[in-house]
């Protein structure tokens, strides 16, 4: 199926396509953020050119050049958008990293995408690119957007500092360099938090983000005049890909990355719209349901128009409850490989289900076996590094294999049945789809946090699962584990018998980064938790045939 391409942009770069926003909408506002005192402050898209440029041209006077490559490592914060477009503004290309993850993985990233510069958001940012000799790979300056007691370390003011001499000196400094960047420039390499191995680097360029900004400006889920709420993690595609869109259509960015202030936030700042990662759904369920839908608005500001879900699959029952309350859920489906977004769920055209209609410009076959195989100007350049792994996911043709298996009806809804890789074989030789009966267990029973199905090689399904302690905080374990074994029955009932779920345990604790049982962008990685978890495993198949 194929759709027709967004109008062409008159720009070359996304720093040209910023500048061109800000020239645009100069003094209207742009951003909002929290400032330590509780309140929240404004940046007008001017202010956020001006200080974008400062620090731009502090990152040439360190000498940074076109496409070198400069890490953020932070959580969500203005701090992280104004350090990206730096990078943009000076024709170097960010490489994210999570800052949850690890001090060996993130010494991997830096020195595998060789970068000079890194931003670090505090001392345990800072902590983790130190080498034995100095900084990690080949990193020469790092800025710290909080203060750290190090005289090695900038901060953004000594960077900006550095800007506004360089601009004294030069005033087109800036626009000079900017000059130099074309759509086929490396613009970002986001590092896939693979659920087994190293990470790779996607290379995305310039003419991948406006793509698809372009493409999500068409799809109609955001204005103008829209107050957007943006929480997620800008290390992740998901989230940096909602500031392309920004930078196309021109709306408020109202920044917080905190997911402990989520709920907070959604009553005080009143968005139209939220973007989110199932969990958080689910979680905003838990506390709401039993409130009448008026009640449900008032708690998520009053004015939500809609919510866009993604990263991972989204249960039914979740967008169903949401939409009776007048808040339809935008499910979408993409990959870090293609920018992010390739298919969404539009505004009065939703099937929930389905992760919607392709966007414009994106192409899609099912592959024979399944699996998804899509081609579009948002498809990434490459791995950084990994010619073979590039040319094994993208064929001569440009078609790149997602990995994922779907179906599509004859309107072009997407319905995805799950991970290509996650499909699990029992020792009787049936197939069974692990994230469906997982997402389907959550939503029967808000208390699980998570849920991992094991019967790979097995005579039988089992589960762990978590159990989240905000929710059954003043619950009996007994209560628990009665509430947990109704949903399992529930559950099962819509089953084949292969698939149902025989016996289940409760783990001790959350599944964590830190123990390598969930990727940074919080995706279960099955082998570890396996690994983890052996003996309780095989406490529950001890005595049977496998």
């Amino acid at each position: 199926m194929t759709l027709t391409p967004p109008a062409a942009t008159r720009v070359g770069s996304v720093g040209a396509q910023f500048l061109e926003r800000c020239e645009h909408s100069a003094g209207e506002e742009a951003f909002r953020h929290p400032v330590g005192d509780g309140s929240w402050a404004s940046l007008s898209w001017q202010e956020t050119a001006r200080r974008a440029t400062e620090l731009a041209a502090g990152l040439l006077s360190l000498g940074v050049s076109l496409e070198q490559r400069v890490a953020i490592a932070s959580a969500t914060r203005i701090e992280w958008v104004l350090a990206d477009l730096a990078v943009t503004l000076a024709g170097a290309a960010t490489t994210t990293v999570y800052p949850s993850t690890g001090a060996d993985d993130v010494g991997y990233i830096v020195a595998d995408c060789a970068a000079v510069v890194a931003f670090a958001e505090d001392a345990t940012q800072v902590a983790k690119l130190r080498g034995p000799d100095g900084w990690t790979g080949a990193i020469r300056h790092v800025v710290a957007f909080e203060p750290v007691d190090d005289p090695a370390v900038l901060s953004l003011e000594d960077l900006a500092a550095l800007g506004r001499e360089r601009l004294l000196a030069d005033p087109a400094a800036v626009r000079a360099v900017l000059a130099a960047v074309g759509p086929q420039h490396l613009a970002t390499i986001v590092y896939t938090s693979g659920t087994t191995g190293r990470p790779k680097g996607v290379e995305l360029t310039h003419a991948n983000w406006l793509y698809l900004g372009a493409a999500v400006a068409g799809a109609g889920i955001f204005r103008p005049d829209h107050l957007h709420f943006l929480w997620l993690p800008l290390s992740h595609v998901f989230g940096k890909l909602l500031l392309a869109a920004q930078y196309d259509i021109g709306f408020v960015t109202a920044i917080d990355g905190r997911p402990d202030r989520i709920a907070g936030n959604l009553a005080h700042l009143r968005p139209h719209v939220m973007a989110a990662a199932p969990r958080i759904l689910e979680k905003l369920r838990a506390r709401l349901v039993g409130l009448g839908p008026a009640e449900v608005r008032a708690h998520l500001g009053g004015r939500l128009e809609a919510l866009v879900s993604g990263s991972a699959a989204l249960a039914p029952q979740i967008a169903e409850w949401f939409t009776a309350q007048g808040i339809p859920v935008l499910e979408g489906y993409g990959l870090t490989e293609t920018t992010g977004a390739s298919f969404v769920n539009r505004p009065g055209r939703v099937r929930i289900g389905t992760v919607g209609q392709p966007l414009s410009g994106t192409e899609v076959r099912i592959a024979p076996d399944g699996e998804i195989l899509l081609r579009s100007p948002g498809v990434m350049r490459g791995y950084h590094g990994l010619p073979v792994e590039t040319a094994r996911a993208i064929d001569a043709d440009g078609w790149f294999a997602t990995g994922d298996v779907g179906d599509l009806d004859a309107d072009g809804y997407l319905r995805i049945t799950d991970r290509k890789k996650d499909l699990v074989k029992t020792s009787g030789g049936k197939y069974i789809a692990p994230t469906a009966i997982e997402s389907a267990i959550k939503v029967a029973c808000p208390l699980v946090s998570s849920a991992v199905v094991i019967a790979d090689g097995l005579n039988f399904a089992s589960l762990l699962v978590t159990v989240d302690p905000s929710t059954s905080r003043d619950m009996p374990a007994d209560a628990v584990d009665a509430a947990l074994a109704e949903a399992i029955s529930q559950v099962n009932a819509a089953l084949n018998r292969w698939e149902t779920i025989k016996e289940y345990r409760i783990l001790a604790r959350e599944l964590s980064v830190e123990a390598g049982e969930l990727t940074p962008s919080l995706k279960i990685r099955r082998a570890v938790v396996a690994r983890n978890h052996a003996d309780l495993i095989d406490s529950i198949y001890a005595g049977t045939a496998s």
